[in-house]
């Protein structure tokens, strides 16, 4: 009696329903490298990120294995650096920037506004350099706020006019001045006063 042939145990992924064998999962090093890195930069971000590789899947057929590595790995520098390159320059992108276009995508996914099945990542990174030019928007206001803040606050501050031109400390009289005249009116009354005094001395008589 022949024994019957044993069967390839299977699995199915919760995200994608994708089938795969352990003999598939286990076969190829490049497939496993590529995960690997993936569940390295975070669980949650990692499952995000195998929510939105399931936004490539056909309507009627299962995504391969070999596409979905293929959409890892070319996430995967970007994720790791934590940057992206869009518009002629680089975006800097968190992990959380990153969880939010996802969430940001699945929700237009579940409000039948997004075009499925995806084609390309330009969606994903429109979101997140939108996200980072907003970011850098505020950062900008923020330091722009703060350097009037500054200069308001130097500009209210007493400055001496001798002390600012000389850098020598400014020179305080220590005699009252009458109030309502300047410097030039009493001194011209001083000169007045000390001729008058000087005449009544010539004309006082000889004893």
């Amino acid at each position: 009696m022949n024994a019957a042939p044993v069967r390839s145990a299977s699995l199915c992924c919760p995200l994608c329903a994708a089938e795969l064998t352990i003999e598939q999962i286990f076969s190829h090093a490049e497939d496993r490298q590529a995960f690997a890195r993936l569940a390295m930069l975070s669980l949650p971000l990692g499952s995000k990120v195998l929510a939105y590789v399931s936004l490539f899947a056909p309507a009627k057929n299962r995504m391969a294995i070999a596409r979905k590595v293929k959409l890892i790995e070319e996430l995967l520098p970007d994720l790791v650096r934590g940057a992206i390159d869009r518009k002629g320059r680089e975006w800097q992108v968190a992990h959380d920037d990153w969880r939010e276009a996802i969430d940001r995508m699945l929700a237009a996914r579940d409000a039948r506004k997004l075009s499925l099945p995806l084609t390309s990542h330009s969606y994903l990174y429109e979101i997140l350099c939108d996200m980072a030019d907003k970011a850098e928007a505020v950062d900008e206001r923020e330091q722009e706020r703060q350097r009037r803040e500054r200069t308001k606050q130097g500009s209210t501050s007493p400055v001496h006019v001798g002390s600012a031109i000389t850098g020598a400390a400014p020179v305080i009289s220590t005699t009252p001045a009458a109030p309502g005249t300047s410097p030039l009116v009493r001194r011209m009354r001083a000169e007045v006063a000390a001729r008058a005094a000087d005449q009544s001395t010539e004309e006082e008589p000889q004893q």
